[in-house]
């Protein structure tokens, strides 16, 4: 979700047009929800596109808090086969 969010643009409807793999640090993840997420509810971002919008937001902090927690400074997403998430840390 985290990279999902942090590589999306939106139209001027207010959806979601395109997303890249491109990596991010904790702070623009933050920045990201702030200029996205702020103010919306659960309708207003499942009508933006996002999947699980009720979710949105408790696994994003979940993300940050990890992020922090760890010393991650910058994540890299990269479409894996299958539906369980993976993480490799280097």
């Amino acid at each position: 979700m985290a990279a999902f969010l942090m590589n999306s643009n939106l139209s001027a409807d207010g959806k979601i047009t395109d997303t890249c793999a491109d990596p991010f640090t904790r702070e623009q993840l933050y920045e990201k929800i702030v200029e996205l997420l702020l103010g919306k509810d659960d309708d207003e971002m499942s009508a933006m596109g996002y999947p699980q919008a009720n979710m949105l937001i408790p696994k994003l902090c979940l993300m940050l808090s990890v992020m922090e927690c760890l010393g991650i400074q910058d994540v890299i997403y990269r479409v894996t086969n299958g539906s369980t998430e993976g993480l490799l840390l280097c």
